[in-house]
């Protein structure tokens, strides 16, 4: 929030009163405020970031929240909280979760927090063609564990390449899911050829006719095979 906002809000919180945008009148009002930050306000108070005076109106009462990696028992219950948002949004029935696909839910370390668990379970649902989510709707990244770790015995030429085609099938996939299994369209948004496009997809076996976009609503699942 910039300083001259800050100022403005702590105005409203010490007087009670304000003045809508092209009236004349100073209008009185009770408002209570929660106000939520991912930054940490002490740092930006010393930076000159925040004002001090509107950090301790606000400091009331506090609730730190973890972030979600911290708290893993809370994935399910969220999960299935944006399952049903993501139902009510694309219309479509997908109620549940395989085991296997909430398994992994429960294991990715989410950087991004709620609103990358939110964006996953909506694309989940998207790609979805029964009433559950399997493993095979989540990103590739859910699915295979720490892909830039070498394995055993694993030279590094080995992990560059393993790491590079699971950047390139994730990529793919994603591209064919925007453009609804239209490959000119993909393959522009990609800023390559569509004949390259079309190498990429046949080496990875990627069906593009699941990425079409069916009747009634219905978007269909991405079958990825296993590379050779």
């Amino acid at each position: 929030m910039p300083l001259e906002m800050q100022a403005k809000l702590l105005r409203v919180l010490q007087t009670g009163e304000i003045k809508p945008v092209g009236d004349v009148v100073t209008r009185k009002v009770r408002v209570r405020v929660i106000a939520a930050t991912n930054r940490d306000l002490e740092k930006a108070l010393a930076v000159s970031e925040f004002r001090e005076d509107l950090f301790y109106r606000f400091n009331t009462f506090t609730i730190t929240l973890p972030p979600l990696r911290e708290r893993t028992e809370d994935i399910p219950v969220l999960a299935h909280h944006f399952l049903r948002k993501a139902e009510a949004k694309v219309n479509k029935r997908v109620d549940r979760f395989a085991p296997e696909a909430l398994d992994l839910l429960k294991r990715y370390p989410w950087p991004g927090n709620l609103r990358e668990l939110e964006n996953i379970i909506e694309r989940a649902v998207v790609l979805a063609t029964s009433r559950q989510v399997d493993v095979a709707h989540l990103p590739l990244h859910l699915q295979e564990p720490a892909p830039a770790t070498l394995r055993a015995g694993e030279g590094f030429l080995q992990a560059r390449a393993r790491t590079l085609a699971l950047f390139e099938r994730e990529a793919i996939s994603r591209l064919l899911a925007e453009a609804r299994g239209n490959v000119s369209v993909a393959a522009r948004r990609a800023g390559i050829t569509r004949r390259n496009l079309h190498r990429l997809i046949l080496k990875y076996r990627i069906k593009t006719k699941h990425f079409l976009l069916a009747p009634q609503n219905r978007a269909d699942e991405t079958r990825i095979l296993p590379a050779t």
